[in-house]
C-alpha cells in the first residue's frame, strides 16, 4: 500500500496512535523528528528534569544497556579511536590526570598549536617531527606532581619520550647533555 504522502509500506509497519489514527511508520518519522527540530529546547529541559528527579534508574538502564552490549560498545569504541586518534589520546591523558587528581585546562586541538609553536621539531633534541612521528609529552610528568595544562605539554619525538621516562624537564635535558659530551 501506498500512504497520502507516496510511502510504500506494509500492514506490519503501521503506526496507530492512541486516538485511532493510522499512517505509516516513514511519516511518523519524518513528523517526529520535524517536532524534535521545533522543539529541541524544551524537550531537553524535560529530559534533564527527569533525570534529576530519578538518577539511580537511569544510572541501572545505563549499566544494564552496557552489561547487554559489551560487543556493540567494543566496536563503537574502536571505530570511534580509528577515527579520532587524537581526540582518543587526549581523553586518556584527561583520565589519568583526573585519578591523580591533577587535572588543569588543556585547549583543543592542543598538538597542532604545540607543532607550529615548536616550528615542528622535538622539544628536547630538536629532530624533524614529521620524521619521527609525535607524542604529546608532560614535561613535569604526572606522577612527580606535573598538572595536565597547556604549559606542562610539549611535543616530543618517540624515542625523547621514552627515554625520559619519569625525569623532569631539567633532568632528561641534564642527561641528554651528559650523553652529547660522552659521545
Amino acid at each position: 500500500m501506498i500512504c497520502k504522502n507516496g510511502h510504500l509500506f506494509f500492514e506490519n509497519n503501521l503506526y496507530i496512535s492512541p486516538t485511532g489514527k493510522k499512517e505509516c511508520t516513514t511519516c511518523r518519522k519524518i513528523q517526529r523528528k520535524r517536532y524534535y527540530k521545533n522543539h529541541k529546547r524544551r524537550i531537553n529541559k524535560k529530559r534533564q528534569e527527569v533525570y534529576k528527579e530519578n538518577p539511580e534508574y537511569f544510572k541501572l538502564k545505563s549499566a544494564q544497556y552496557r552489561k547487554d552490549n559489551v560487543e556493540k560498545i567494543k566496536e563503537y569504541d574502536h571505530l570511534r579511536y580509528k577515527n579520532n586518534p587524537e581526540t582518543s589520546k587526549e581523553k586518556r591523558h584527561r583520565r589519568k590526570a583526573r585519578i591523580l587528581n591533577q587535572l588543569g585546562t588543556v585547549d583543543n586541538h592542543i598538538q597542532k598549536k604545540l607543532l607550529a609553536s615548536q616550528k615542528g621539531k622535538c622539544f628536547y633534541c630538536k629532530k624533524t617531527l614529521r620524521e619521527t612521528g609525535i607524542h604529546l609529552e608532560h614535561k613535569t610528568p604526572l606522577c612527580r606532581g606535573g598538572m595536565h595544562d597547556n604549559s606542562n605539554l610539549c611535543l616530543s619525538c618517540p624515542s625523547c619520550n621514552l627515554r625520559k621516562g619519569i625525569k623532569t624537564e631539567e633532568q632528561f635535558k641534564t642527561s641528554l647533555s651528559e650523553n652529547k659530551t660522552s659521545a
